[in-house]
């Protein structure tokens, strides 16, 4: 019986609580000891696409896949995937708008309507969560903030523990 009953093909993650990814691979491999834990990461954060000295265990884009240890990684509720799923629309929403405002492209007043509500939307879902789950959630709306300005993240893959 595994130590890690959670683990399992297909399950949606965080490794390292800075990026999510689905486990494609789980078990033993040929470049180190253990086990070891294999994600196609959302984000091109990785270091890999599912193969590791030509020896392949998943598919994934390149820099998309990573291996790590079972205790990097997180299994996600449902309510971090349906977080992560609003994140990621604000996300492109935001960058339309960036791109229209940075080409000084201008809405129609009904396509400013349907934004504002969908960013509001988007706002009542993630005060939902907090007044009904106690949890914190992974949203931060902020006004005036372009995605270009926003922080960027990246995941430290120079240590022992992820191929």
């Amino acid at each position: 019986m595994s130590h890690y009953p959670q683990i399992r093909i297909g399950v949606k993650v965080v490794v390292k609580e800075q990026f999510t990814g689905t486990v494609k691979f789980f078990g033993a491999t040929h470049f180190a000891t253990g086990k070891w834990v294999g994600v196609a990461l959302n984000d091109d954060c990785g270091k890999n696409n599912g193969s590791v000295h030509g020896k392949a265990y998943f598919r994934a884009k390149q820099r998309h896949g990573i291996f790590v240890r079972p205790t990097s990684i997180r299994v996600l509720s449902l309510q971090d995937i349906l977080e992560d799923r609003l994140q990621r629309a604000l996300k492109e929403v935001t960058d339309v708008l960036s791109h229209y405002n940075k080409h000084r492209i201008s809405f129609s007043d009904r396509t400013n309507t349907l934004v504002d509500n969908f960013i509001e939307q988007l706002k009542k879902n993630d005060a939902y969560f907090n007044a009904h789950m106690h949890t914190n959630t992974l949203f931060v709306v902020t006004d005036g903030m372009s995605p270009s300005s926003a922080p960027t993240r990246t995941l430290d893959t120079d240590t022992d523990d992820v191929y």
